[in-house]
């Protein structure tokens, strides 16, 4: 029987585009699909993607998805796409191909320089992409290119936002804002140059903050026995933070924090700590091997998020450690914020000094963060790419301190 033909969508804009290719491609494979990841442009580089087009093209099978494109040789932690003819050879292996032709360096918005988006004359489908957190934003703050952004705004109409101010860097999108640039930018120019695609606007997913709380410690050097469990001001130490934590994350998922999604994996040894969390938002892993050291803690949250399909390319894994009890939820709370408005994917507290707890990784940084051994925390990570992290200084250095010995 003939192959049907393979159905080619590219997908660009900002906010989103690699979340909603990976769940697109998990549902389209769950229908028995062969289905091919690509880029036109570059795409981040991990686990699973396959790097050569013949071993590529053998694991184009039904019901199987396939991310695939040649390392980058100016970003290790990057891939490109392959050329014409390869890529050509492996669309016919698949039944769908999902192709991100833009990017926008993990901003909710844009507006695409002259060489974007890079499409194909054989696209079927082109979705356009903005991110959940764009609208109600300034737009220096959400966009990528937002020279590009106000042009369109000011394009065919007076230069004045409903408010009766002139547009700036500094004012805020709408959700009318963003629709009538990305008509203007994306979906008119496209529909004219690719007549017989359809050309989608979609709104992204959220962004994830997964907030993760290491509470298997040993307390060697504590002298008065298991520290997480000891009272402090009244309640087990680990109760401190882990209370704060549980608030953060209810605050988030009812919006009083903003447009992001968060929730709260806890990572302990202990079963009065997984009691004492008995009932709440959060989900308790246990880790078998402790002794193994911090690593295997961080590594069991990890694999507990990466397998249930949680984690997306936006996403931030925030690390917290459960014995520091003064850490403040305002602290806490204005940290979350000021780096996901820094555009940065790394970040830490600081008390001015040195890199202390709690730690942020954009989920590009999982696999790195899986490598680690023994006694090793995320801290090595962020030493690795120093100049990538954001620095957030407590206002009482005293809240970030832990406690190791009584």
């Amino acid at each position: 029987m003939r192959k049907a033909k393979t159905h080619i969508v590219y997908v660009c804009g900002a906010g989103g585009k690699t979340t909603y290719i990976r769940k697109r491609a998990r549902a389209e494979a769950e229908k028995g699909l062969a289905v091919l990841v690509t880029t036109t442009t570059r795409m981040l580089l991990e686990k699973d993607t396959v790097t050569d087009p013949e071993s590529a093209a053998k694991a184009l099978l039904p019901g199987h998805v396939v991310t695939a494109g040649q390392p980058d040789p100016g970003n290790s932690r990057k891939i490109i796409g392959f050329p014409p003819s390869v890529l050509q050879e492996l669309i016919k292996r698949a039944d769908i191909v999902l192709i991100e032709a833009d990017g926008a360096r993990h901003m909710q918005m844009k507006a695409p320089y002259p060489h974007e988006p890079v499409i194909g004359s054989d696209a079927d489908e082109i979705v356009v992409v903005y991110g959940a957190r764009a609208e109600g934003e300034r737009i220096r703050d959400v966009c990528y290119n937002p020279e590009g952004v106000l042009a369109a705004l000011q394009s065919g109409s007076p230069s004045f936002s409903p408010y009766g101010k002139s547009l700036s860097a500094d004012s805020v999108l709408t959700g009318e804002d963003i629709l009538s640039v990305l008509d203007k930018v994306y979906v008119q120019p496209l529909k004219r140059k690719y007549p017989d695609a359809s050309v989608t606007v979609l709104r992204g997913t959220e962004r994830s903050l997964h907030l993760i709380l290491l509470a298997a410690g040993y307390s060697r050097r504590f002298a008065g026995g298991n520290k997480l469990l000891y009272p402090v001001k009244g309640k087990p130490m680990y109760r401190h933070i882990g209370e704060r934590l549980l608030k953060i994350a209810e605050q988030y998922a009812t919006a009083r924090c903003g447009a992001e999604h968060a929730d709260l994996t806890v990572v302990t040894q202990y079963e009065e700590i997984r009691q004492g969390f008995s009932g709440s938002c959060a989900e308790v892993v246990i880790n078998p091997d402790p002794l193994r050291g911090i690593s295997s803690s961080l590594q069991c949250a990890l694999s507990h998020l990466s397998d249930s399909g949680r984690i997306g390319a936006d996403d931030f894994l925030v690390v917290f450690s459960a014995d520091q009890p003064d850490l403040g939820e305002k602290t806490i709370c204005c940290f979350l914020k000021a780096l996901c408005a820094s555009g940065k994917r790394l970040g830490c507290v600081t008390d001015g000094t040195e890199m202390r707890n709690p730690c942020a990784f954009g989920a590009e940084y999982l696999e790195e963060l899986s490598c680690l051994t023994g006694d090793t925390g995320g801290k090595k990570v962020l030493k690795r790419h120093a100049e990538d992290v954001f620095l957030f200084r407590a206002e009482h250095a005293e809240e970030l301190e832990d406690i190791d010995c009584l």
